[in-house]
Formats: C-alpha cells, sequence, structure tokens
C-alpha cells in the first residue's frame, strides 16, 4: 500500500538535515526562541498585546507600535509573490554549514 498517494506523510520521506538556526553564534535563549518561531510556537497561546492593537501573533509582530521599525529595515525583503513571513524568509537565508558566514543582516543590530 503507497501511503504517500493517499496523503500520509511518511517521517522516512523528510529530508535530514541540521537546521541553519543551530550554526548561529547566538545564546541558548535566544537559539530556543528560534527553534520555537521556526516550529510555530511562537507567539504561544494569544494573549493581549501590550501595543493595544490586538492579540499577540505573527501577523500583529508586522504592525506592532512596540516593534523599533529599523529591526525590520535590516531584514532582506522577499519578492513580491512570497507568501511567508519576512522572518521566515530571513531564517531561509540562514548558512546551511557551521563554515559558512552568516548573512550581514545578522549582525545589522550591534
Amino acid at each position: 500500500m503507497d501511503l504517500k498517494n493517499q496523503g500520509f506523510t511518511i517521517i522516512g520521506y523528510c529530508p535530514v538535515r541540521v537546521d541553519p538556526i543551530l550554526y548561529l553564534p547566538a545564546s541558548r535563549a535566544h537559539l530556543s526562541r528560534l527553534i520555537r518561531w521556526r516550529m510555530g510556537w511562537i507567539p504561544g497561546k494569544p494573549a493581549p498585546c501590550p501595543c493595544g492593537l490586538g492579540g499577540t501573533s505573527r501577523s500583529l509582530l508586522m504592525v506592532c507600535t512596540l516593534v523599533p521599525s529599523a529591526l525590520w529595515c535590516c531584514l532582506p525583503m522577499p519578492s513580491a509573490n512570497y507568501m511567508g513571513h519576512p522572518i521566515d524568509y530571513a531564517l531561509s537565508l540562514l548558512p546551511v554549514s557551521a563554515s559558512a558566514r552568516c548573512p550581514p543582516f545578522w549582525s545589522a543590530s550591534g
């Protein structure tokens, strides 16, 4: 029986590789946050945002007045047809090996 043709995904079909996030020069706390973002676990349970614009969510992050706009200017902008979140796009541009250098936008906040 071919489960792939019936809409099931088998873990054996998934490519095995190390997530580029793990190569970043970051503290354990920051790496934990990045991994949780990648897995869709951040922002976690819905809660009111301190900015007053709604509940915490990935989409609110883009318009939250408490996030400095200078941070968004440091990230590379995806093409107009990109359907994901800008943070996910930036994470997809990270190095894929321990010897590769981080992109310039990663250290732009310093």
